[in-house]
């Protein structure tokens, strides 16, 4: 009579608990990365308006700015054309006439600098408000990385991705993420399906959440700093 042996049958079970332990771990690792994305989505969301209201506060004030200056060239009008009526007419005409272009020339240089003045307020407040909103998206990044391995494990597999992974595969990263993320000198990600293995190294001019991707035929930088300064340029050259 064929009979199952108890061990066989305990090593079936264990292995299929391994097996669906490992599937409930990487929908885990999955929801936590959405969430995170999600979160980050948000705040990037609160700083753009923020800036925006920053912007329209500056052009605000730079109107208000050259309302009121029209309001005293006016005024300053009234005033000439009274002392000129009082001088007589024909003498008045002339003062008022002489008047009007002194302070008609005086108003277009005043009204000129203000010009100026305003779009190089704008300007500068736009480069600083660029420059915060990176400098805080760098920030959010990093936490992020802190907070779950696998958004940093995200960076690098997009990387992989991008990239022909012609013969050896090397990644590195910063000493501080090597040692918390890696801490040997191999490891494996999965890139659209199929399982990446690379060799590992720790770089001391990379910067925490820096990260370059070499194959035998290409490198990418792709780390945090290197996403921030692209999108520094690009929003740069938008203007």
């Amino acid at each position: 009579m064929f009979r199952i042996d108890r061990s066989t049958v305990e090593a079936l079970h264990e292995s299929e608990a391994k097996a669906l332990n490992k599937q409930a771990a990487k929908k885990l690792e999955l929801f936590k990365l959405d969430e995170a994305i999600a979160e980050r989505h948000a705040e990037l969301e609160a700083l753009e308006k923020e800036a925006g209201n920053v912007l329209r506060k500056a052009r605000e004030q730079a109107e208000a700015v050259l309302l009121k200056a029209s309001e005293e060239a006016e005024t300053i009008k009234k005033d000439a054309w009274q002392e000129g009526y009082q001088l007589g007419r024909e003498e008045a005409q002339e003062i008022v006439n002489d008047a009007r272009k002194a302070r008609r020339d005086e108003m277009e240089r005043f009204t000129e600098q203000l010009r100026q003045t305003r779009d190089e307020i704008l300007s500068g407040m736009e480069e600083e408000i660029i420059d915060f909103c990176l400098s805080v998206a760098e920030k959010v990044v990093n936490a992020a990385i802190d907070r779950d391995e696998a958004y940093f494990r995200s960076i690098i597999e997009n990387a992989l991705a991008k990239v022909r992974r012609e013969g050896r595969v090397s990644v590195q990263v910063s000493p501080e993420d090597f040692q918390r993320f890696f801490g040997s000198d191999t490891a494996s990600f999965n890139v659209q399906g199929e399982e990446v293995v690379v060799s590992a190294a720790a770089n001391s001019r990379l910067k925490k959440g820096g990260c370059i991707v070499e194959t035998d035929s290409e490198r990418a930088d792709t780390g945090v700093e290197t996403m921030m300064d692209g999108m520094r340029k690009a929003m740069g050259s938008a203007r």
